[in-house]
């Protein structure tokens, strides 16, 4: 654990998410240290970080729970990221959430399969730090927020 402590006090000057209310980020990624790493460098970004190692139980989280950012690894035990990342897309009430597709895959067409398949952003690992969570504070300040679906009776008894 002192190499965690260590490791807390080198981010301490990283680029500060919203600090009125955490954000909630989630990070699909199986590669444990990995993991944890994201979880300590977010955390210490001001976010509140959830990791999940597994496709399936990812998916299964992000049907019950709203999160401000998905943090999606490609290659996953279960479903794989491009499979989450499609459902998110398709059929979860979580659409318009932004997801950073987070991979040391660089084949040229996964990117572009991310891209196609509605990512926000793609970072290759290893990645620079500050470059990280830039990316990372853009996402979810840009996020698309959804129009309030109004039925038509509501809409006009309010109007007069």
């Amino acid at each position: 654990m002192q190499g965690l402590s260590l490791l807390t006090s080198v981010f301490c000057d990283l680029p500060k998410g919203n600090k009125l209310m955490k954000k909630r980020v989630v990070v699909v990624e199986d590669d444990i240290q990995t993991a944890e790493l994201v979880r300590i460098i977010l955390e210490q970004a001001g976010y509140e970080v959830v990791n999940h190692y597994h496709g399936v139980d990812a998916m299964n989280y992000l049907k019950k729970e709203s999160v401000d950012l998905v943090l999606l690894d490609i290659r996953l035990p279960g479903y794989d990221g491009f499979e989450i990342l499609y459902w998110l897309r398709s059929e979860s009430h979580q659409k318009t959430t932004p997801v950073i597709m987070l991979s040391a895959d660089v084949m040229s067409n996964s990117q572009q399969w991310a891209e196609d398949l509605g990512a926000n952003d793609y970072v290759c690992k290893p990645f620079q730090l500050d470059d990280f969570i830039n990316r990372i504070n853009a996402a979810i300040e840009t996020a698309v927020i959804p129009w309030p679906t109004f039925s038509p009776s509501w809409h006009y008894a309010a109007a007069h």
